[in-house]
């Protein structure tokens, strides 16, 4: 497949309720077109392409089963190039942000369209991951007990998986971000996300990890993967 014509976006992905939301809005008040409103900060036409198009059906996000990469056919992603293609051209020269949880399944494709894409990965305490989802209405049609705890956690073991083995084959750019680092140490991370990915801090950034981030927000148990 041929790249597509986008300098350097920034693809933000981790597990469903894992802070991502969060970095997406830092980002954004950095300087991100992120082009998705607040409080999720997803741009409605990556979401739509990702949730109907690039994976088969609409719950596809929530399999223990979710379709392998390689299984994507070439109409598939041409219908994706085809979608959002105007949304691309109206960046212009701003710097393109991509949130949304689903890249940890699709990301190996995105790397494929966005060679120069530098991606951060967000990470929060699994159990926090799957106790937050638990308490969460879900859409239905999963086929699950959404209040199921130990299938959010292993959900949320599948789309890591996925992440890093992406991640240790085509070893883009990319950053890591533990969530309850972030709400501990809001200025000092955003600060040094933001520089990282090249961007610029401004004062409505400032103001926002002053007033806007509790640090009372990540779960009560140390960092832990699995």
């Amino acid at each position: 497949m041929a790249p597509l014509a986008v300098n350097n976006p920034v693809l933000i992905t981790g597990m469903h309720h894992s802070g991502t939301s969060l970095v997406a809005r830092i980002l954004s008040l950095a300087g991100l077109t992120c082009g998705g409103r607040p409080p999720r900060f997803e741009s409605p036409v990556f979401a739509f392409a990702n949730d109907t198009i690039l994976l088969p059906r609409r719950t596809m996000w929530a399999a223990l089963d979710p379709i392998a990469e390689c299984e994507i056919t070439s109409d598939r992603i041409d219908a994706f190039i085809r979608h959002i293609a105007d949304y691309c051209a109206t960046v212009g020269g701003r710097r393109l942000g991509i949130k949304d949880p689903r890249l940890c399944l699709l990301l190996g494709t995105y790397l494929q369209l966005f060679p120069s894409a530098v991606v951060v990965c967000v990470y929060r305490d699994a159990s926090a991951i799957a106790r937050s989802l638990a308490r969460t209405p879900r859409k239905s049609g999963i086929g699950q007990n959404t209040r199921d705890v130990a299938y959010w956690h292993a959900l949320t073991s599948v789309y890591w998986r996925r992440l890093e083995n992406v991640i240790a084959t085509a070893q883009p750019k990319h950053h890591i971000i533990k969530y309850e680092d972030l709400c501990a140490n809001p200025t000092e991370v955003a600060f040094d996300l933001v520089h990282r990915v090249n961007l610029c801090v401004t004062d409505q950034l400032a103001e926002f990890l002053a007033t806007g981030i509790r640090p009372s927000r990540p779960a009560a148990v140390p960092f832990a993967r699995s």
